[in-house]
């Protein structure tokens, strides 16, 4: 029993053209072929640092907290974060507005589009996401990507606790979506 959900086989994890949900962002691109996820969508460390300075990786650190005030921590990413990484406020991007941010309701297809160009992702790219929540987050936001057809999302494994205990560096430059 294969379970579809905007153009996924979830029981395969591949991305079948023509009825992917955002077929205006990243469809356009996929047309004619089938995507399947190869092996674990979690990278490594080294995977990253080999990575840094690839223009078709793009990184997100997407920490934030949960429970009875759930949000964003921009303020720790100003901190510190992985070289080149922009921090992709998951409060506001890949998610509805209008319902109570607890719910962590999925956005429609005109708000997601929004959001792969407001943060500068195309169907070429692979992203890479972080966070410092047992990846709660990280796993979320790699989940609506997916879900909206985006084949190339991968999580950091042991995301920024996991940079950080290897020494790698660390910026605490602000980066902003290209456009």
């Amino acid at each position: 029993d294969e379970n579809r959900a905007h153009g996924m086989t979830v029981s395969s994890w591949s991305v079948h053209p023509g009825s992917c949900a955002l077929q205006h962002a990243l469809c356009a691109t996929m047309k004619g072929k089938q995507y399947k996820m190869e092996g674990s969508p979690l990278v490594s460390a080294q995977y990253v640092l080999d990575h840094l300075e690839d223009p078709q990786v793009k990184f997100f650190d997407v920490r934030g907290v949960w429970g009875d005030q759930p949000g964003a921590l921009t303020e720790q990413y100003m901190q510190g974060h992985i070289p080149h990484a922009i921090y992709l406020d998951w409060t506001q991007e890949l998610i509805t507005t209008t319902t109570a941010i607890a719910d962590a309701p999925v956005p429609d297809i005109k708000n997601a589009h929004q959001s792969f160009q407001n943060l500068g992702i195309s169907a070429e790219d692979t992203v890479v996401l972080y966070d410092d929540y047992d990846h709660l987050f990280a796993s979320r936001v790699w989940w609506v990507m997916r879900y909206f057809g985006h084949p190339g999302v991968k999580i950091l494994d042991g995301g920024w606790p996991n940079w950080q205990a290897k020494g790698y560096p660390v910026s605490t430059e602000n980066h902003t979506p290209e456009a």
